[in-house]
């Protein structure tokens, strides 16, 4: 209850929760780990938010007589990364 009598201290967690988004927003070579990546050009950066980022990877699929480009899409956020199924 003493919380909500003080509000400076709800600006101190607000301020301590935005940090801890910023410190553990992962790099392109979080990425190119979490994916076992050799290539980190073919990592992009997207998106540079404060608190998450959002990546592309780009990667040729090899089939009989056929090659063909994917890209797939990460959004990273708290050191970790969730693959987006679509693409806005």
């Amino acid at each position: 209850m003493e919380l909500m009598k003080n509000p400076n201290k709800k600006k101190y967690i607000a301020i301590a929760i935005i940090l801890i988004f910023a410190i553990t927003n992962p790099s392109r070579g979080a990425l190119a780990s979490y994916l076992r990546e050799k290539h980190i050009n073919t990592i992009g950066r997207d998106f540079n938010g404060l608190i998450f980022s959002l990546y592309g990877h780009t990667y040729d699929e090899y089939l009989p007589g056929l090659s063909v480009q994917h890209q797939d899409h990460y959004i990273g956020i708290l050191g970790n990364f969730i693959k987006i199924p679509f693409w806005i």
